[in-house]
């Protein structure tokens, strides 16, 4: 949940290894304030590398993400 109670909306990409043991964490946040993370392979912060490594992926879209509408973006 976001600020107020509402809903954001993010990625969660498990280790590649397909471990149930505890992996670490990478807690990814874009830049911005106008930016969001979308289902597109990227050169900077690409979840499938950390996978990869054994890292699980968190990457929130907070408020003040775009494509989500003007209302959310301005929130």
């Amino acid at each position: 949940m976001g600020a107020n109670n509402e809903t954001v909306w993010g990625w969660h990409v498990p280790p590649a290894n397909g471990t149930s043991q505890k992996s670490p964490l990478a807690f990814l946040i874009h830049g911005g304030p106008q930016s969001s993370w979308y289902d597109a392979w990227g050169y900077r912060w690409n979840f499938q590398s950390y996978s990869a490594q054994g890292y699980a992926v968190i990457a929130i879209n907070f408020h003040g993400s775009d494509s989500y509408g003007q209302n959310f973006t301005d929130s």
